[in-house]
């Protein structure tokens, strides 16, 4: 299996350097990704991905990776 750490970009896109004005709206705010099952899903963020759960409502997860929520 791949570590992710070892991808591409992976550290870049976990950067949490403060975006300067000009740099406004070259950013990702949040990525919803429907699934089947959500207690799945968590379990598979979590424990692959390194992920940690936030907060958990009846239809969503949120989660904070690499500190960035």
């Amino acid at each position: 299996m791949t570590n992710l750490a070892d991808l591409p970009l992976f550290h870049t896109l976990l950067d949490n350097t403060q975006i300067t004005s000009r740099e406004m709206g070259r950013y990702i705010a949040y990525v919803a990704v429907p699934c089947r099952d959500l207690d799945e899903a968590q379990a598979w963020y979590c424990e692959v991905i390194g992920a940690q759960a936030v907060r958990k409502l009846k239809d969503r997860v949120t989660f904070s990776v690499g500190g960035v929520l």
